[in-house]
């Protein structure tokens, strides 16, 4: 869960979207997704949008409406894009599972996480990651 600390620090500091945009792009990168998806912009931002708003029961609706508008498209295809990049992702035997987890399960191709999960846990990882530089 996005902690109000952490939420309070971006709206404080928007200087560093570029930096927590770097390291949303670092997790994706680590996992191996490619950036040619057009999931890929759409995911990235839809981490950006969880990180940057307070969690509510239906945050990520939230987030493919916001979207939808932003790219003139319709909430179902911003989730079936999301929903495509993630699948080719995991099943395209680029996977790269090192050192890496999904809440409780590790990175294979046999467990595909739904999108609200997998927004999470990379939103997770990444305020990880400021902890660990001192960012927040």
């Amino acid at each position: 869960m996005i902690e109000l600390s952490v939420l309070k620090f971006l709206e404080e500091n928007p200087e560093l979207k570029m930096i927590v945009n770097d390291m949303i792009l670092i997790e994706l990168n680590a996992i191996g997704f490619k950036s040619g998806l057009v999931g890929y912009t759409y995911l990235t931002e839809a981490i950006w949008l969880y990180l940057s708003q307070p969690l509510e029961s239906d945050i990520i609706s939230g987030i493919y409406h916001s979207l939808a508008s932003k790219y003139k498209r319709t909430p179902l295809s911003i989730n079936r894009s999301i929903t495509k990049s993630i699948y080719e992702t995991w099943y395209s035997g680029n996977l790269n599972s090192c050192n890496y987890t999904l809440n409780t399960t590790s990175v294979t191709t046999a467990y595909m996480p739904q999108n609200a999960e997998f927004i999470a846990t990379i939103a997770e990882n990444v305020i990880i990651q400021m902890r660990l530089k001192n960012i927040v």
